[in-house]
């Protein structure tokens, strides 16, 4: 008994290997990393405007961002919106910790990089919160916002998420899959959240009927 317990383990260990291998050996993301890491070292000026992408487009500038609206939300009454907001930012961001665990992806490795960064790399980290960051500030905003204004506010979201993820590229720090994973990722999150803040509470329905 003992010993088939052992063996089911091992084999689920087996299966769990391959399959993060299959992931960290993907042709096509290899391909597009080194393509971009051939851009970069031959135009050292994209990492140099890579480098301040990457602090201006960090993570905590998000969360900050998010936690600022909340704050304003809330001061305005609308204390559920906050609440919804701030909790999406905070749960997006530990499911992808929690996923770069679990995937345990190693990140480009090169012999001669031209940035580094710690960690796994499957979903990025940078790309998830800007796509969920942008996602819940659009949906706060855009009960306010005029038809042309959303369009220029989706637009400028999409240019700021797509920023995002050819920054990690260009530094290569992630793969492509990576970036699209943790875009994806961030904005499904975001939609979610939105869903939540379009639902009318017990007031509203009875005001309404």
């Amino acid at each position: 008994m003992t010993a088939t317990c052992g063996d089911q383990l091992s084999s689920a260990d087996d299966r769990l290997g391959n399959a993060t291998q299959s992931i960290t050996s993907f042709a096509p993301d290899q391909v597009v990393a080194e393509w971009f890491l051939d851009l970069a070292r031959d135009h050292p000026s994209l990492v140099d405007i890579g480098t301040v992408l990457a602090v201006g487009l960090h993570p905590w500038v998000f969360r900050v961002a998010v936690a600022g609206g909340g704050l304003l939300a809330w001061r305005a009454g609308h204390r559920r919106a906050a609440i919804v907001q701030v909790t999406a930012m905070a749960a997006g961001g530990a499911l992808g910790v929690l996923l770069k665990v679990v995937v345990q992806r190693p990140r480009p490795a090169w012999g001669n990089p031209v940035a580094s960064e710690l960690g796994f790399s499957m979903p990025s980290g940078h790309a998830l919160n800007a796509a969920l960051g942008c996602t819940l500030l659009l949906a706060t905003a855009w009960p306010k916002l005029a038809r042309s204004r959303r369009v220029v506010a989706c637009s400028a979201a999409a240019v700021t998420v797509t920023l995002t993820a050819v920054d990690r590229m260009v530094l290569g720090v992630h793969y492509l899959s990576d970036v699209i994973a943790g875009a994806t990722l961030g904005t499904v999150i975001g939609l979610v959240a939105a869903l939540l803040l379009r639902q009318r509470g017990p007031r509203a329905i009875v005001r309404h009927g």
